[in-house]
């Protein structure tokens, strides 16, 4: 079995945190809903008012060492690399699904524009509803997501699939690169078994 990598977008490729904090004044809110203060809920909904209609998703700088990262992704996967990141809820937005589906389309574009040696547009998805996990019919074993949040790495591993949780693109790679050990262990060690068993079946034909 082949390994397959998923790369979030917004915290991982695409330094969000950095955007958004030049926008809402330095609060920084990307993280889940139930760990923001009372201030920076504010923030938050003055931060999408403000963003509405713009080319903020579009204009968003790349992370730091995510050229690298995704070099040395593609030697452990080849093309098996994909973008799986989510479109902000349609109740952000004044303009609601209609905002939702343009700013689902700057991400694409973002992703072309800045890394389109890596991706295709049909390697890219955008999820407008729903969980990672439900996007891909069921996450193999090495189906790998890397993610910036630990509870979206949890809900992928939890179907089935393998996760890296973002700290840093050097963290990840080295996280990466071990997970590509194991397979590598794990795909000689099949191939040992078939050989014994075709040994076995040899001895007893004979």
């Amino acid at each position: 079995m082949s390994i397959k990598i998923y790369f979030d977008l917004d915290g991982v490729l695409a330094d969000f945190e950095q955007a958004e904090t030049a926008v809402s004044q330095g609060v920084d809110f990307n993280r889940s809903s139930g760990l923001l203060s009372d201030e920076q809920k504010r923030a938050e909904a003055e931060f999408w008012r403000k963003i509405e209609g713009t080319d903020f998703f579009k204009n968003i700088p790349p992370m730091a060492g995510a050229d690298r990262l995704l070099k040395a992704a593609r030697k452990i996967s080849g093309e098996n690399m994909f973008v799986l990141s989510r479109a902000p809820k349609p109740e952000k937005f004044a303009a609601g699904e209609t905002e939702q589906a343009r700013v689902a389309e700057q991400k694409r574009e973002w992703v072309l524009a800045r890394f389109g040696a890596y991706f295709t547009r049909s390697r890219i998805f955008i999820a407008l509803d729903g969980a990672k996990e439900k996007m891909i019919a069921h996450p193999q074993k090495w189906d790998i997501l890397i993610d910036d949040r630990p509870e979206t790495v949890d809900g992928w591993t939890a179907a089935g699939g393998a996760g890296v949780v973002f700290s840093s693109p050097k963290d990840a790679e080295g996280r990466l690169k071990k997970l590509a050990a194991a397979h590598k262990r794990e795909y000689y060690d099949c191939r040992r078994v078939a050989v014994l068993e075709l040994l076995v079946r040899a001895c007893n034909g004979m």
